[in-house]
């Protein structure tokens, strides 16, 4: 993996977190979700790359 992408992936999973440990942000995630269906699409998209991402780093 090039220093660029690892750079961008720090990016998203920075700021997934900060979405997910805010709880405000968090509920209006989940309502964009609920009324939005390519928001929770693109959403379990971006889940399944940080999982898949998270599996290579733990097989290093």
């Amino acid at each position: 993996m090039n220093d660029e992408k690892a750079k961008n992936l720090l990016q998203i999973f920075t700021d997934l977190n900060a979405v997910l440990m805010d709880k405000n942000k968090f509920l209006h995630l989940k309502t964009l979700c609920k009324k939005d269906n390519k928001a929770k699409e693109n959403l379990n998209e971006l889940l399944r790359m940080v999982n898949e991402f998270s599996s290579k780093i733990q097989k290093q």
